[in-house]
């Protein structure tokens, strides 16, 4: 068995092989799956896990974990560095706007730039591209001109080697099911659908079959963020 680095791809030679008839219909199905909603929105791979600012002269780097933040986690992990590095507490504070979804940043100190156009800035989830500052007055608040896409992961899509997609309009060929997060951060998602949707299948005879989960934003192999994932796919083989 084979497992990508990020562990949302899994290939699988099969021994014996799977020979299904050559004259059947032959289909297969997701019949339930499993998957831990903890995939990483800030990560070194994304390229969104730093933070670069200055006070006055001298110049800050904040590197992130690679991790599933909400506005709450991101400011708690930036008042810990600027604690540990001496600085004001709560010298930045990020508030969300539920109503036009774009962040507020705060900043409580004066002669504060911080550098949101840095390739790989925290700022391009928070709605950020430009740098902001330099604070003239403590307390200047400087609102993100782009939505917030923290929750960008809208589904998670299942694709199979082996399917001819009923699902090409969501990113490819091969998606044997489309999966909508219901759950909240953390949790387990359980996806056992109440009506199957078969798909045709590329062959009778199956000697390798590679599953993955993909973004349905990006099409990118989702980070399982060390978490396993389980899948039951039915293959079925109608004579009549």
């Amino acid at each position: 068995m084979q497992v990508s680095t990020n562990g949302g791809r899994i290939s699988l030679n099969l021994t014996p092989s799977v020979r299904l008839s050559n004259t059947a219909r032959i289909s297969c199905a997701l019949h339930s799956a499993q998957i831990w909603y903890t995939i990483p929105n800030i990560s070194a791979e994304i390229g969104n896990n730093t933070l670069r600012f200055t006070v006055g002269v001298t110049e800050y780097n904040l590197v992130f974990e690679k991790g599933l933040y909400s506005v709450e986690s991101i400011n708690s992990a930036i008042n810990d560095f600027v604690i540990n590095n001496g600085l004001i507490n709560n010298l930045f504070v990020l508030d969300p706007d539920v109503s036009t979804s774009k962040i507020s940043l705060k900043i409580n100190d004066v002669g504060v730039t911080v550098f949101f156009s840095d390739v790989t800035s925290v700022g391009q989830i928070l709605g950020f591209n430009a740098d902001v500052g330099p604070s003239v007055t403590a307390g200047l608040i400087y609102e993100s001109p782009n939505i917030a896409t923290l929750n960008s992961l809208t589904a998670i899509l299942v694709e199979f080697s082996q399917c001819i997609s009923y699902f090409e309009s969501k990113g490819g060929s091969q998606i044997l099911a489309s999966i909508v997060p219901n759950v909240g951060v953390g949790s387990l998602i359980n996806y056992e659908p109440s009506n199957l949707i078969e798909c045709p299948m590329i062959t009778p005879h199956i000697d390798k079959i590679t599953v993955s989960l993909l973004n349905e934003g990006s099409g990118q192999v989702i980070d399982t963020n060390g978490e396993f994932f389980s899948l039951v796919i039915l293959l079925y083989e109608d004579t009549e």
